[in-house]
């Protein structure tokens, strides 16, 4: 992963923190228990517990749990093996999460985007949202990570 001149960057240091509930509490002998991945309001419960949404953080599709709201550093969107396997739902958590990225970049606040992806449709993204991403102004970087695997930085 990149470093910044102060270590590792807030996305990073998230990433981190999934890869660690990843190999941990998620995974017995390498696999992952139950139906965690299922679908983002899943995982979005599971990760609320210890990745509070606040200032550093804001979670697509928000836990329901107070703070969920507004705008953080780094943007997480959950995406589910449901989602991640039919476009229409796909295309729902990607254009929310598109919208709060530009609202909250706009205001100075969100830097780094991460894709937290049971599945991922490659051709998707890249034909239909790769370049909208990419031109948020003030989006320092974007990663994908899948649950078991290392994180790729997208830009």
């Amino acid at each position: 992963m990149g470093a910044s001149v102060s270590g590792l960057s807030p996305a990073e240091k998230i990433i981190n923190k999934l890869e660690e509930k990843e190999r941990g509490e998620w995974t017995t002998a390498g696999l992952i228990k139950g139906n965690i991945f299922k679908d983002s309001d899943t995982i979005a419960r599971m990760l609320a517990e210890q990745l509070r949404p606040g200032r550093e953080i804001i979670i697509i599709p928000p836990p329901l749990i107070a703070g969920g709201e507004g705008c953080a550093k780094t943007l997480l969107v959950l995406i589910g093996e449901y989602e991640g396997q039919d476009t229409g739902r796909l295309k729902r958590l990607l254009e929310e999460a598109r919208r709060t990225a530009e609202e909250c970049a706009k205001e100075g606040i969100t830097e780094y985007i991460i894709f937290y992806a049971a599945a991922w449709n490659a051709i998707f993204y890249a034909g239909e949202y790769k370049d909208a991403f990419n031109a948020i102004k003030g989006i320092k970087e974007i990663w994908l990570k899948m649950p078991l695997t290392k994180a790729v930085r997208l830009k």
